[in-house]
């Protein structure tokens, strides 16, 4: 009795594999282990025709560091931006290109939300606290507010795309 995934596998549709490949490969994980099994999964997917993108020249980079840093998210060395927010054409030291980064509305709702956040409470402390007047509490908070928001919309944004191509997300799509 074979199993549903022998079944998968020895199906010869257009773009399935050839059936001695697949003996020959199957008696060969048999032998070997998970780590083949991986790298033979891997295959698959590749002659199938999904891309799969391995970055083997590159050590991993924490999207963390590089995102928050404003970095290239492969290398960690070229710039990710080339303005204060616009994202850069590609990387200066590995020449990746930045086309697959799209942040989106993440990063303002990101510093709406934790800035917002932080800024009224603070605004209701010190208003609850002091009661000081209406044009003092604006005159600290609005300069505040700015500051703020705008300190962490840079490194928010590129913490975004960094996660976006550690986890190598992409738009979805129906496949035919």
């Amino acid at each position: 009795m074979q199993s549903p995934a022998l079944d998968f596998l020895l199906d010869e549709g257009p773009d399935r594999l050839p059936m001695g490949f697949v003996r020959e490969t199957l008696s060969c994980i048999a032998k070997t282990s998970a780590d083949n099994i991986f790298s033979f999964c891997n295959m698959l997917r590749f002659r199938k025709g999904v891309r799969m993108n391995f970055d083997n020249d590159y050590p991993p980079q924490s999207p963390y560091s590089t995102g928050l840093g404003g970095r290239c998210p492969r290398c960690g060395e070229g710039k990710l931006f080339s303005g204060f927010i616009t994202v850069a054409e590609d990387c200066g030291h590995c020449g990746m290109k930045f086309s697959f980064a799209d942040a989106g509305d993440g990063p303002a709702v990101f510093v709406t939300l934790l800035g917002g956040f932080v800024l009224l409470g603070l605004a209701l402390f010190v208003q609850m606290t002091y009661e000081p007047p209406v044009w003092l509490l604006m005159a600290i908070f609005f300069p505040l507010t700015l500051i703020v928001c705008l300190g962490m919309l840079r490194p928010l944004k590129g913490l975004l795309i960094a996660l976006q191509y550690a986890n190598k997300a992409e738009q979805g799509r129906l496949e035919d």
